[in-house]
């Protein structure tokens, strides 16, 4: 058998056995990961608690998976009740714009992405303006404009019961800054086939960028987000949903269940 042949013959077998161990492994940073991963998470700027919170959560092969290196930005995310979390403040801690999440596993997973964070913003009008709402008038919201938002929420909820996984939310239908509420922001239940419920509500505009989670929302944000987006993490070895959102100073509305001022 000649050089020539050998020659051919390993480069052959080399190559066969580069596809096969390749199949069904995807290839991160010029190397075989033996792991499929899934990442879930959120950036929050609340101009109310003056805080910036990062959350996320990361399954490796469908499993929960705690000893990961996540970062936002420069900051390492600490595991914490079977997720990862960052606290800092004050809220504008974390500029505008594109901010980067480092993912490592090891020698497993080494990867990045990144994710947009929105502008902090105001409510500039209320709708009545005398802030008393009567059981047939509509709750109109206008704001400043957030540079980098991919669109607005706007949530109200009892002043009592806000940050408690409790609440009403909406995602406003256009990149508009003013939007009305849906009658059954203010029923009880949120149902617009209920009665008015009356008393003092708190009101906020949310500008949000990305796919932020909406479970990892639920007990951070006044109210719980409307519904999840789609995802938009789709890596090698690396899918799910991440992204901002930047909660304006609240307003307040106080709701009466007459049809005529006292």
């Amino acid at each position: 058998m000649t050089n020539k042949l050998i020659t051919s013959i390993l480069v052959a077998l080399t190559v066969a056995m580069t596809i096969g161990f390749s199949c069904g492994n995807p290839v991160e940073n010029g190397r075989i990961s033996r792991y499929q991963y899934l990442i879930d998470g959120v950036v929050i700027k609340d101009m109310n608690s003056d805080v910036a919170s990062v959350s996320a959560t990361l399954d490796r092969d469908n499993v929960p998976f705690e000893t990961a290196e996540i970062k936002f930005g420069n900051d390492m995310l600490v595991a914490d009740q079977g997720g990862y979390l960052w606290f800092t403040s004050p809220a504008t801690a974390y500029g505008t714009g594109a901010i980067l999440v480092s993912v490592k596993d090891s020698t497993s997973l080494n990867t990045s992405f990144a994710a947009i964070v929105a502008d902090t913003f105001t409510i500039t009008n209320i709708v009545p303006e005398r802030r008393e709402k009567l059981s047939s008038e509509d709750v109109r919201l206008e704001w400043s404009g957030s540079a980098n938002a991919d669109g607005y929420i706007i949530a109200a909820v009892k002043s009592d019961i806000a940050y408690t996984g409790n609440g009403y939310a909406q995602y406003v239908t256009s990149q508009t800054t003013s939007q009305q509420f849906d009658p059954e922001a203010f029923t009880v239940g949120n149902n617009p086939a209920n009665e008015i419920d009356p008393g003092l509500y708190y009101v906020y505009v949310y500008a949000y960028s990305g796919s932020a989670d909406s479970a990892l929302c639920s007990d951070i944000l006044p109210t719980p987000l409307p519904g999840q987006l789609a995802d938009n993490v789709n890596l090698i070895s690396l899918d799910g949903h991440f992204g901002s959102i930047v909660v304006s100073a609240f307003d307040s509305m106080t709701v009466l269940s007459g049809t005529s001022l006292p």
